[in-house]
Formats: C-alpha cells, sequence, structure tokens
C-alpha cells in the first residue's frame, strides 16, 4: 500500500500538471516552462494481452515543447524498476507518438544516485531517468513565490524541512497552502509539519495555533484538546499543563487513526504502548510512520525510506 508521503508527492502533480514542466525545466532538460502547458493523462500504461503497467502520474506537455512526462514518486531503491520503467517509456512513446521523459521525484538523496543510474536496455541501449532529488529542489523562503507556485513551495519544505532553513520553508509552504482547497491545505499541511525539524515544527504549530484557524487535522485536534483544557484550569501552570495535554491527546489519536489506516487493526501490545507514550515518543513514531513499511519499523526504527511506487 502506498505510503501517505508517496500519495502526496503524486498529488502535487495532480493539483498541477505543469508542474512536471517545471521540474524538467529546473533540470535544464527544457528551455522554458513558461510556454508550456500541461495535461493528466490516465497512468495505464498497459497493452492488452500483456502485464499491467501503471505509472504514477502522467503528464501530456503541450505548447512550446510537445512531450510526455511519466512521473515516478519514488522513495526508496527498487530492484524491479530496472524492468518496469523502460516499458512505461516504449508503451507511452507508442500511444503519444513523441517524445516520452521519465522524471523520477525522490526526497531521499540516496535514492536519487540509485535513480540516476542508467537502465540497460537490451543490449545497446540505456534509459536515463530525470530525477529531481533534494539538491535538486528550490529553497523556497520567500512568501511571494510560494505563493505563486504552492506545490514547489511543499516539495522546498519535504526536501529542506529539517535543515536550518526548515522554519522558513515551513512557515511560507504553510502560508501558500491557505489558498488552496480544503483538502489539498490540510494533506499538504500535515506532511509540511511531518518534514520540518523539532524546532520548525513546533514554531510553525505556535504560530498556527495563535495566528491561524488551523486547517491541518494534526494542528484541528491539538488546538481544540488545549482550548479544553486551558478553559478547565484557572493558573498559569494549568493553562501550560492543558497545553501539553491537548497536544498529547491530539498527536495520540491521529497516531492510532493513520496507523489503523496503513496497518489495520492494531495488536494490543501496540495500542498499550501508544496509550503509555508520551509527546516526543508520539512525535517520533508518527515522523516514521511516514515511510515505514511495517509496525515494526514505526517502533523501533529500522526504517530506512518509505514504500516504493
Amino acid at each position: 500500500m502506498p505510503s501517505a508521503l508517496h500519495q502526496t508527492l503524486c498529488e502535487l502533480f495532480h493539483a498541477r500538471p505543469h508542474l512536471a514542466a517545471e521540474l524538467l525545466a529546473s533540470a535544464r532538460l527544457l528551455p522554458s516552462a513558461e510556454e508550456v502547458q500541461g495535461e493528466l493523462l490516465p497512468g495505464d500504461l498497459s497493452q492488452s494481452a500483456a502485464p499491467e503497467y501503471r505509472a504514477d502520474v502522467v503528464v501530456r506537455l503541450t505548447g512550446a515543447t510537445e512531450m510526455t512526462v511519466i512521473v515516478e514518486a519514488q522513495l526508496q531503491p527498487d530492484p524491479t524498476k530496472a524492468y518496469s520503467w523502460p516499458v512505461y517509456v516504449s508503451v507511452a512513446q507508442s500511444q503519444r507518438r513523441g517524445k516520452v521523459a521519465l522524471l523520477v521525484l525522490t526526497l531521499n538523496e540516496s535514492t536519487a544516485r540509485w535513480a540516476a543510474q542508467p537502465v540497460p536496455v537490451g543490449i545497446t541501449g540505456t534509459l536515463r531517468p530525470v530525477v529531481i532529488g533534494p539538491k535538486s529542489l528550490p529553497v523556497v523562503t520567500e512568501l511571494a513565490q510560494a505563493q505563486e507556485n504552492p506545490e514547489i513551495a511543499v516539495l522546498s519544505a519535504l526536501a529542506h524541512g529539517r535543515r536550518k532553513v526548515g522554519a522558513q520553508v515551513g512557515r511560507v509552504a504553510a502560508e501558500a497552502a491557505r489558498t488552496l482547497d480544503a483538502e489539498r491545505r490540510r494533506l499538504y499541511t500535515d506532511l509540511i509539519l511531518q518534514h520540518l525539524n523539532r524546532a520548525a515544527r513546533r514554531a510553525l504549530e505556535k504560530l498556527m495555533i495563535k495566528d491561524w484557524q488551523p486547517e491541518s487535522e494534526f494542528l484541528r485536534a491539538i488546538d481544540a484538546r488545549q482550548e479544553a483544557a486551558i478553559e478547565a484550569r484557572g493558573e498559569a501552570r494549568g493553562k501550560e499543563l492543558g497545553k501539553e495535554l491537548g497536544k498529547q491527546l491530539g498527536v495520540r489519536e491521529l497516531l492510532v487513526r493513520l496507523l489503523r489506516q496503513r496497518f489495520g487493526s492494531l495488536p494490543p501490545e501496540v495500542a498499550g504502548r501508544v496509550e503509555a507514550a508520551q509527546l516526543d515518543e508520539l512525535n517520533l513514531w508518527t515522523s516514521r510512520l511516514l515511510e515505514a513499511r511495517s509496525l515494526a519499523e514505526v517502533f523501533e526504527g529500522a526504517a530506512k525510506g518509505g514504500s516504493s511506487a
């Protein structure tokens, strides 16, 4: 089952097909993205009487450049891609009768290096994916730039949120997400929060709770319980304790819900461990969940990356 991070990376292209052109232009494989239009196509790259091959996202570019772009959101190396990627490209080329680019998007630098390796095709040919990894993604710290292209701002926060610039890229990306429809706003905001370093995440949480009406499920759960706890305590110390308790309850409920969505019913020992955990542990497990392939990887820290496409 694809992880929440994988689904969000694909959603960026569903929301803005033109993003494919912008990333190709950033890799200097298009002279410019300004005179190019993007149109979403079905991801099914199967042929009749053949195995099913389904790409993550397929975008058709028209205008100054005519091209089909196959987008693969890749969270970790996957040896099977050496056999499916050439099929994607050849079938798309056959269907569309034109240029085809294979664009691999990853937030992991080691995965980017793996994906950049040429893929042998036959005995004389090679396929060279266009790889967009953390080093290729811009660091968006200006609000105007983020509002002009929220999807690029979100990618910037996901790629660079754990660096020193985390507070800046996280804030402008979250601000830009506020201009979008409710579903994307919640989805993007939750993922932004999960990919910031601890100090940046806390700063953004405080800002959103203080100055904004929370749009994220993550923050709404925290906000509602904070208010209830604060009202029940009149003294300043009681207010601070209420805030921490509310935050802990909100994160615990969110973690349980996401665990059940990913892995089904939780074993009693797992449910008990989550119920007894403190806030730091809950935050750590929630961040691991985005890329974990099993419950063990969430709680024991064995995950090296999320599940691939």
